[in-house]
């Protein structure tokens, strides 16, 4: 192909370039660096500042749902359309595949409720099984976040308080051994 593009004294030279995973990857992760650092500061020194972004989600023909995802920004007098620098944030990207796994989901439940044997019946039941679904991952989606929360913070149980809270007063059996010799010099040490 480059050698139909470009030449075949082009096509030597790219033989010749080491094309491993990792430096492919790089070459990658450096262009888009590049790309969008040039995106952003064409936005930023717009004299209009005006820019937009668009989504739209098609099925293709394996039934799989796709997300395209287009940043429009005037710069000087002709408007450009960019990939935007988000693709690049961890949090937007984890965001943006939950969504595209409810559109997944979604055209899942669409196609349940077309063709030549759906009747009334089938659709409600598809709609019902659908809505459950969202409710459970909403479940989920927000367990997952208490038991992070309680994953670095995790609750004390009332003894395990009362060692930091009530030292003097709390009954040495309650302590873990290992600390048992400490408290009751603590106790004792009048000093």
């Amino acid at each position: 192909m480059v050698g139909i593009v470009l030449g075949n004294e082009m096509k030597k030279n790219i033989a010749q370039v080491p094309l491993s995973n990792s430096t492919v990857q790089r070459s990658i992760s450096d262009m888009a660096t590049d790309i969008k650092d040039q995106v952003v500061q064409e936005i930023k020194s717009s004299t209009f500042g005006l820019f937009s972004i668009q989504l739209d989600e098609s099925t293709d023909v394996a039934s799989c749902s796709q997300l395209m995802v287009f940043a429009r920004y005037v710069h000087s007098v002709q408007g450009k359309t960019e990939f935007p620098s988000w693709l690049s944030d961890e949090e937007w990207i984890m965001r943006l595949a939950y969504v595209v796994d409810i559109f997944e989901q979604l055209n899942k439940l669409i196609l349940q409720m077309q063709g030549r044997n759906t009747n009334i019946i089938k659709f409600i039941d598809a709609l019902r099984a659908f809505i459950t679904k969202l409710e459970n991952w909403k479940r989920r989606h927000l367990t997952a976040r208490e038991n992070e929360f309680k994953r670095y913070f995790p609750e004390l149980s009332d003894d395990e308080s009362d060692l930091v809270r009530k030292p003097f007063k709390l009954s040495v059996e309650k302590v873990p051994e290992d600390c048992q010799d400490e408290i009751l010099h603590l106790k004792t040490d009048r000093v």
